[in-house]
């Protein structure tokens, strides 16, 4: 698929993960609480987005290779 401005546009599908998860669904996927996802983004274990007066958002890509200590 080509944009009107001959980009290359990638058609997304329904096993595309999204581009970050908000901790809830990194928790759920980690089987941790939020407050050890949380420690893990500040620690940077996880690759987070930071949003002023907001909760971080995840990565989803690599919450799998993440491990509790």
């Amino acid at each position: 698929m080509i944009d009107q401005y001959g980009h290359h546009m990638i058609q997304l599908d329904e096993f595309d993960e999204p581009e970050f998860v908000d901790l809830d669904e990194a928790a759920r996927r980690m089987n941790l609480s939020k407050r050890q996802v949380l420690h893990l983004c500040r620690i940077r274990a996880l690759r987070c987005q930071w949003i002023p007066g907001s909760e971080p958002l995840v990565v989803p890509a690599i919450l799998t290779g993440a491990v509790p200590a």
